[in-house]
């Protein structure tokens, strides 16, 4: 059984559960400030690792994220437009709370990753997600990534990079802070 966060800027989905058919139990509620936010899925997983045991959490957030664990602000929330939100870290409250291993990744690539093991992606060895709500992300998978794996077969999951988005048919506009760019795409209207 594990412990899923869904952060978004609007609410908070939390559930445990072994996958998208047997969830055990599952909360929403506002986004308001990040203590109060953070403290509400916190009390929800104790309440929950009080009934069954957790084996880890998975956190899904809005971003942008820290993402390199070797960073000392690694499962923090960075420069996100979020007010209240900014330098919010997300991981160490959970897993000192909870004394378990807690992932964290973007929630795009969370739904990639979703869709790839349960969704409409099941079946395909490569794809593009994206996904257009309050902001703009994009993840993909690639099986069998050509680099050397030993013999084994082994998914990659994709941030949306430049190069990325380009293939899709975005076109790079300008960069826009730390390994981030600005990029553009033209939908032409149904016919």
């Amino acid at each position: 059984m594990v412990g899923a966060i869904e952060a978004a800027g609007t609410k908070f989905v939390c559930a445990v559960g072994t996958g998208p058919d047997d969830l055990a139990a599952r909360v929403a509620f506002p986004t308001t400030t990040p203590a109060e936010t953070t403290a509400q899925a916190i009390a929800f997983l104790r309440e929950q690792a009080a009934a069954r045991p957790l084996a880890a959490v998975g956190i899904a957030s809005f971003g942008p994220l820290d993402l390199d664990p070797a960073s000392p602000t690694f499962g923090y929330l960075t420069t996100t437009p979020k007010p209240g939100w900014r330098q919010v870290d997300l991981v160490g409250p959970v897993r000192e709370a909870l004394g378990i291993p807690v992932v964290l990744d973007t929630d795009v690539n969370a739904a990639a990753l979703a869709e790839r093991r349960w969704g409409a992606a099941h079946d395909v060895d490569t794809f593009v997600y994206i996904t257009v709500g309050t902001g703009i992300g994009g993840g993909g998978m690639v099986e069998g990534y050509p680099h050397d794996t030993g013999g084994k077969k082994v998914s990659v999951l994709y941030n949306g990079t430049r190069t990325l988005f380009e293939e899709v048919g975005f076109d790079y506009i300008r960069p826009k802070g730390q390994r981030n760019g600005v990029m553009r795409a033209t939908v032409p209207p149904l016919a």
